[in-house]
């Protein structure tokens, strides 16, 4: 994962909270996909935007699907909540409301995305206020 510029969706500006998936070796995946939040700090109860986007290596956007889910930090962290999935073309913009109950614990919001036949898992890590 590198952190980098994203191109921001409705409602979000240009930052470096973006996280880049990058393949393990050159031309391993045959897409290119990154998730971007509005903040590493959300407020408890109040809506946080996330957007995904999938490219191709030539920066056309594509058909993927992505899982979102959140992943609890710790040592006797539960499963992942899961959040639901998504089918889409190029970009996916959504919103969550983040429980008041995780304020403080180390969090980590996950996009598990699938194109061409290829998964990626996308992190974004989180600390509710």
């Amino acid at each position: 994962m590198l952190a980098g510029q994203g191109v921001a969706g409705p409602g979000l500006t240009p930052t470096p909270n973006a996280v880049r998936a990058a393949p393990a070796t050159p031309g391993a995946l045959p897409f290119k996909a990154t998730l971007r939040a509005t903040t590493h700090r959300p407020r408890a109860t109040q809506l946080w935007h996330y957007t995904v986007r999938v490219v191709d290596l030539k920066g056309r956007p594509i058909q993927a699907r992505a899982r979102f889910q959140i992943v609890f930090a710790g040592p006797s962290a539960p499963p992942p909540r899961r959040l639901g999935s998504h089918t889409f073309r190029g970009s996916f913009t959504g919103t969550f409301q983040w429980p008041r109950a995780t304020r403080g614990e180390p969090l980590v919001f996950q996009a598990v995305v699938t194109a061409k036949g290829a998964t990626r898992r996308l992190s974004y890590s989180v600390r509710v206020r």
